[in-house]
């Protein structure tokens, strides 16, 4: 009942904030705001609830009227359920990918440098320190830079910088997955410190545990939770840096119809996007629950 009530209310939000530009420049609220302003040369803002209201309304019969969703794409109009599909599960594959190189690159990551010695540790940290003061752009656009540099110099085309016919994966996966690697590695390393000084630690210590079933049993098990919590930050980051790579490497995918919705599409665009991932964390939150729950006796007794 509380899932179906927040999905609710998310619902409502996404609705709300499609067509609040409507509320301070008017209009209709079911074009694509951009190309109202520029064809009315609207410079000036204003308040217009009565506009707002509206202009949900209209949002709100356009979702219930499936045979009128379409997409118009450079002056063509296109059906969604056609148009949308493919860029869908293209940028899908691209943040699932990403995602999942990110949590097994991370915790591997983890592993290397809690088990190495100190100034392992210190060189690795500052490393991650760099790689996290970077921009996203930086990132991007210097590896682009790179590949073509090299293709320049030996004429072989280690990867493609920009979508033209065919899906490219290579560079958008390194680059998405970098900065969460980045601060999971970082986090991690964090919460796994914190965890050294509790007395669960020195027990397992006490019983001859070794510092790689120490880290495995006890540390990860304890930090899971915190840093489950966390991921939701990346996800949010994973989001924004796909609509920024969608952008620079001219993929074809769902971010980039952000920019060329209407008000109604819009909505249904961010909802296929985040309902299914607020389901995914929604569930791994009830199981994760219900493993953390289990009594610190019971965690100890390995």
């Amino acid at each position: 009942m509380k899932f179906i009530r927040n999905i609710f209310i998310i619902l409502i939000g996404i609705i709300l904030i499609s067509i609040l530009p409507v509320l301070f420049y008017g209009g209709s609220g079911y074009q694509y705001i951009t190309e109202e302003l520029v064809a009315n040369n609207v410079t000036t803002i204003g308040f217009y609830p009565l506009a707002y209201g509206l202009a949900i309304i209209e949002v709100v019969r356009n979702l219930f009227q499936p045979d009128q969703w379409s997409i118009v794409y450079f002056g063509k109009e296109y059906s969604f359920f056609n148009f949308f599909s493919d860029r869908y599960f293209y940028s899908l594959k691209l943040f699932s990918i990403s995602l999942m190189i990110a949590i097994g690159a991370s915790m591997l990551v983890t592993i290397m440098v809690s088990m190495s010695p100190r100034w392992v540790k210190k060189v690795c940290t500052f490393v991650i320190d760099i790689l996290e003061s970077l921009p996203d752009v930086f990132l991007i656009v210097g590896l682009q830079l790179i590949v073509v540099l090299i293709y320049r110099s030996t004429g072989n085309l280690i990867a493609e910088v920009a979508m033209l016919n065919e899906e490219i994966y290579l560079l958008p996966v390194i680059c998405l997955t970098t900065v969460p690697s980045v601060f999971l590695i970082k986090t991690t390393l964090l919460l796994i410190r914190e965890e050294q000084p509790k007395p669960y630690i020195d027990l397992a210590r006490a019983k001859g545990l070794g510092r790689l079933s120490i880290l495995f049993v006890h540390s990860f098990r304890n930090v899971i939770f915190s840093l489950f919590y966390r991921s939701k930050l990346i996800f949010s980051f994973m989001l924004s840096n796909l609509f920024i790579i969608e952008r620079l490497f001219n993929i074809r995918g769902v971010m980039d119809l952000l920019l060329y919705s209407n008000a109604h599409i819009l909505v249904l665009i961010i909802c296929s996007i985040f309902i299914p991932f607020y389901t995914l964390f929604s569930i791994s939150e009830f199981f994760i629950m219900r493993k953390i729950g289990a009594r610190e006796e019971e965690i100890l007794n390995v």
